[in-house]
């Protein structure tokens, strides 16, 4: 069964060889395992999809700032 991931529709033996590429080239910058890696990234995960929450009301309430000064005074 094909997985999409960032774009590109991948084969399941593919995806499982690039997340492990991908998962290798991570613990090699201050990880012991690749266990220790997943467990980090599961453990930040909750913190990371918070502050992109934020992220996007701040863009957008930023935005809406932006357009009640571009409105002409009547």
């Amino acid at each position: 069964m094909p997985l999409a991931g960032h774009g590109l529709i991948v084969s399941d033996r593919q995806g499982k060889r690039q997340r492990g590429e991908l998962v290798e080239e991570r613990r090699q910058t201050g990880y012991s395992t690749p266990s220790e890696y997943v467990r980090e990234s599961i453990r930040k995960d909750p913190k990371r999809r918070a502050k992109e929450g934020l992220d996007a009301l701040l863009e957008t309430d930023a935005m809406a700032r932006l357009k009640a000064r571009k409105k002409p005074a009547k």
